[in-house]
Order: C-alpha cells, then sequence, then structure tokens
C-alpha cells in the first residue's frame, strides 16, 4: 500500500497524469489538466448521441495506444461545460498543446482522424 502511494504520489507532483482517461466536471479542474499536461485530447459527449457511442470503442484504443497524451472526457448530460465546449453538436474534440487549443472538430471521426488531430 506504501509504494501504491508513493506512486500516485510522484504522478501527482510531477503534473503529468498517466491515467490515460479523467472525466471533468468543472472548469477549474479542467483547466488544471490543461496546464498541466503538454497534450490534451479532450471529448465532449453524452451517453444518449449514437455517433458519441460508435466513437467510444476507438477513443479507449487510443488511450491505450498514445501514453503521452491526456484524454479528458466532459459527459454532456452532467453540467455546463458542454455548452460553452462543445455548443455545437456532439461527438465534439478539440487537442490542447501546452494549455492552447491547437485543433478542433465536431461530429464522428475515425481513428485516423483523431490521430492524426493529435499530430
Amino acid at each position: 500500500i506504501l509504494v501504491a502511494l508513493a506512486v500516485i504520489l510522484l504522478v501527482h507532483m510531477s503534473g503529468h497524469v498517466h491515467a490515460a482517461q479523467v472525466h471533468v466536471s468543472s472548469e477549474a479542474e479542467l483547466n488544471q489538466y490543461l496546464q498541466s499536461n503538454p497534450v490534451v485530447f479532450l471529448l465532449i459527449s453524452a451517453k444518449w448521441c449514437p455517433h458519441c457511442k460508435k466513437m467510444k470503442p476507438v477513443v479507449e484504443q487510443l488511450t491505450q495506444e498514445l501514453k503521452n497524451v491526456l484524454f479528458v472526457n466532459i459527459d454532456a448530460d452532467t453540467g455546463s461545460l458542454a455548452d460553452k465546449y462543445a455548443p455545437q453538436g456532439f461527438p465534439t474534440v478539440k487537442v490542447y498543446k501546452n494549455g492552447r487549443m491547437v485543433r478542433s472538430v465536431v461530429g464522428e471521426q475515425s481513428k485516423s482522424a483523431l490521430r492524426s488531430l493529435i499530430g
């Protein structure tokens, strides 16, 4: 248990989250991830959205393959963040590098298209 706690503390203190996927529900939490991770893949989706459901396994595959990217999810059904970050619909993907949004796309995407967004 102590070793596990030490690893968690070390990862947290390094500013990089290596748990490949996190869910956020507040803007403060999102901003913290954007500022402390060099590459963030932000997915805004809704449980009722058929295109989101199709894209979910693709994003999970990328999560396993791209260890240097933090995958952040916003559930459109649980708060107002979706209104701000996905005003045009779901799924919306935004890629941030060093805290700055560099790419954004709306709608279902293939794995290769998502991979090319990350660069």
